[in-house]
């Protein structure tokens, strides 16, 4: 999908940038995109990514952390995705829910 993968691709600059905070808005954007859209190898990649950067935050002796996706929401630059999940009738709470599974296995595999 290609919102998905512009904001994958915002990500990675952000990530070369030294700027965690926006880096890690628009990787959650990329994932939740991908979730909703049903791209499944866009999400394999996306928690791949994510399993890195967890593993070079512990590195450091840090967590790494996504934003809640209200949150997100809440940011005007995202209203885009929100318009989206609006259409959908997508459930942010659900979708949270849906997130915080994914995060968490990427966690336990470590």
């Amino acid at each position: 999908m290609d919102r998905a993968s512009s904001h994958g691709s915002l990500s990675n600059y952000l990530d070369r940038a030294n700027r965690p905070v926006e880096m890690a808005r628009h990787q959650l954007a990329a994932l939740v995109y991908d979730i909703v859209s049903g791209h499944h190898k866009g999400l394999k990649r996306r928690l791949r990514n994510l399993a890195i950067l967890m593993r070079r935050a512990a590195q450091t002796g840090q967590r790494y952390e996504l934003p809640s996706l209200a949150e997100l929401l809440a940011l005007p630059e995202f209203d885009a995705l929100r318009q989206f999940l609006e259409q959908r009738g997508v459930a942010v709470a659900a979708l949270q829910a849906v997130i915080d599974e994914q995060v968490e296995a990427v966690r336990r595999q470590g």
